[in-house]
């Protein structure tokens, strides 16, 4: 199974990784100037089923899971009650990491920007999938992800570079409002700044959030 240090290294590495490849195909364009989170989606995936290839067990990587199959493969369905609006059937998820046998163990979410008011309802989704799963000790879930690329720009390296960071900061003051401290973490990296003729400069970074059960499961 992807150890939790060995998938937020790889989800960041992926989000930098998808930027460049936007810019390359492009001629420039980041993933900030198009509605694309495909590419993030597909890099990801990418370098997620590598890694698990190269450890005992091994495992599969599934893209736009549909959630009802996620609930009913991970056992989370079986909790008692309506299920959320928000993790009903109708949802997928964007990558889903299994073991070697097809279990979920991994749901991931993507955002191509930080600021995306969709950013939160996404990470909401994941927890409540994994709240959910806490009542079954034997359910597959280990923990889930949520991940955005960010970006600083300004006239001067130092403006990319604070702005950058700011919205890091912004989105860990965002998550502290919606989730308990203990049951997320926030991960980031950032790029040194380039410069755009006319555009100033413009810093590259990724944010990836762990977010835990409350309960290990078995």
């Amino acid at each position: 199974m992807l150890t939790k240090e060995q998938a937020i290294k790889t989800v960041l590495a992926s989000i930098i990784e998808a930027n460049k490849k936007q810019a390359e195909m492009s001629g420039g364009w980041w993933l900030t100037d198009a509605g694309v989170e495909s590419i993030i989606q597909y890099v990801c995936a990418q370098r997620m089923h590598k890694v698990l290839q190269k450890q005992n067990g091994g495992g599969n990587v599934y893209l736009e899971c549909n959630m009802a199959e996620v609930l009913n493969d991970s056992a989370a369905q079986k909790q008692r009650g309506r299920i959320p609006k928000n993790i009903d059937g109708s949802k997928r998820i964007d990558i889903v990491v299994s073991d070697a046998n097809g279990n979920p163990i991994i749901p991931i979410e993507i955002k191509k920007n930080t600021s995306d008011s969709g950013f939160i309802k996404d990470a909401e989704r994941i927890f409540t999938l994994l709240s959910r799963a806490d009542t079954q000790k034997k359910g597959s879930l280990k923990y889930g992800i949520i991940c955005a690329f960010a970006h600083g720009n300004g006239n001067t390296d130092e403006i990319a570079q604070k702005r950058l960071n700011d919205k890091i900061v912004n989105t860990k003051e965002r998550l502290k409002a919606s989730f308990p401290d203990e049951c997320f973490e926030l991960h980031h990296t950032t790029e040194k700044s380039e410069y755009f003729d006319e555009y100033g400069y413009w810093a590259a970074g990724a944010v990836c959030v762990y977010l835990r059960r409350k309960r290990e499961s078995g």
